[in-house]
């Protein structure tokens, strides 16, 4: 499946890797992995464009009639020149509308790490694993709630694993005195394109290097690895990661729009 989102459409085709589906509606894509049904961007409606036409209230009982179990609204828009001004009646229904921004670098570009103290390397034990999940954990957003995200983790972890031992990816960490305090994953989503994922560094540790040094590392060996021709990353444009990316070698490609509703339960 192809977008006109570069965003969007890398996020699909891994998902797709990992069992997800994608079936065609009129006017929007359904995307749904019911392995990891508290996953909102792993099931979620992504828009051909947002229209005035249709009201949130509207997209709601679609996005209900979709996935009636879920109890979470989450909807893309396949448009990267949509902004967040367009989405205001979305907003003023209660929804978290927010725009990601879409970097990429090719890996030749990739600026140069400098002799680091510390370990980097590929992810692949059963305790490297355990230890992406209590980094994933650590690094949430402060108002998510910890039960129900450790339960989201296990299932998108256990997809994520068996994404990487099945030859799609890898994940990449780096340690300091044998503590994983940053990782990242990264796959091929076409031949010549591969998308990072759940970029994370402990709180203690962030600021020493270290996010960079595993971003890096995992672009060039998907670059020796898969030929990749560029890298792409997603982030939030007003967290600080945004200009660890930059300094990588990272540049804007294009925005892309999400909007979603959280269930109270998930909430702190």
């Amino acid at each position: 499946m192809l977008c006109r989102s570069l965003g969007f459409t890398t996020d699909i085709s891994i998902l797709e890797l990992g069992g997800s589906r994608v079936d065609r509606r009129s006017g929007f894509w359904k995307i749904s992995s019911p392995h990891i049904p508290t996953f909102y961007w792993g099931n979620f409606l992504l828009l051909d464009q947002l229209s005035s036409d249709i009201p949130p209230d509207a997209w709601r009982d679609i996005f209900r009639e979709e996935f009636p179990v879920a109890s979470h609204v989450a909807i893309g828009v396949d448009d990267p020149t949509a902004t967040l001004e367009a989405a205001d009646s979305f907003a003023a229904a209660g929804y978290e509308v927010f725009d990601s921004s879409v970097l990429t670098c090719r890996p030749d570009h990739l600026a140069a790490v400098s002799h680091s103290p510390y370990v980097t390397r590929q992810l692949v034990s059963d305790d490297d694993w355990r230890a992406v999940r209590e980094v994933g954990v650590a690094t949430r957003a402060p108002d998510f709630a910890e039960v129900p995200y450790r339960r989201f983790l296990n299932d998108k972890t256990a997809t994520q694993r068996r994404l990487c031992e099945d030859g799609h990816g890898a994940w990449w960490g780096t340690f300091v005195d044998g503590q994983l305090a940053s990782c990242a994953g990264i796959f091929r989503t076409d031949g010549a394109t591969a998308r990072y994922q759940t970029v994370g560094t402990l709180p203690e540790f962030r600021r020493r290097g270290l996010a960079r040094a595993t971003v890096t590392a995992a672009g060039l060996w998907a670059a020796d690895t898969f030929a990749t021709e560029i890298l792409v990353i997603v982030a939030d444009p007003d967290y600080y990661a945004i200009d660890l990316y930059r300094q990588v070698g990272f540049e804007l490609s294009e925005s892309q729009l999400g909007l979603q509703r959280r269930p109270p339960t998930d909430r702190e």
